[in-house]
């Protein structure tokens, strides 16, 4: 929750998702109307720090080098893919499936950082 307070209150920084909606659509689908999730991700879009980008067509070579790492399904064909098409290019998780193998692929052939949210908050703190 620090790194969405964090985002939420920083002028420099911005949610990225794509611009196909599948991320909102997975906020949507997955939180409840009155969860904190869903309530920040909504505050993000109604006070227009949510920046929209086309999600990063993966070559073949590139795709299966990320799924021999053992990642698939969403976090590949949604988040990581719009991680890759964002200018900062960071992918910020709570989640503990993005192993060290995984973070050095994503880093090889997309130049995609994984942070932890504590890395994020501090990211957005600083402002980048």
């Amino acid at each position: 929750m620090a790194v969405m307070t964090a985002m939420h209150d920083s002028e420099h920084m911005q949610l990225v998702i794509d611009d196909e909606s599948l991320i909102r659509t997975q906020y949507e689908r997955k939180l409840r109307e009155d969860c904190f999730g869903r309530v920040w991700f909504d505050e993000m879009l109604n006070r227009n720090k949510v920046l929209f980008v086309k999600r990063v067509a993966l070559v073949k070579k590139v795709s299966q080098a990320i799924r021999g790492t053992g990642l698939v399904g969403e976090d590949l064909k949604y988040y990581v893919r719009t991680a890759a098409a964002s200018a900062e290019k960071a992918l910020i998780s709570q989640d503990g499936h993005y192993e060290e193998k995984t973070c050095k692929v994503l880093k090889k052939h997309l130049k995609v950082m994984v942070l932890s949210a504590e890395e994020g908050g501090k990211l957005a703190l600083t402002g980048g």
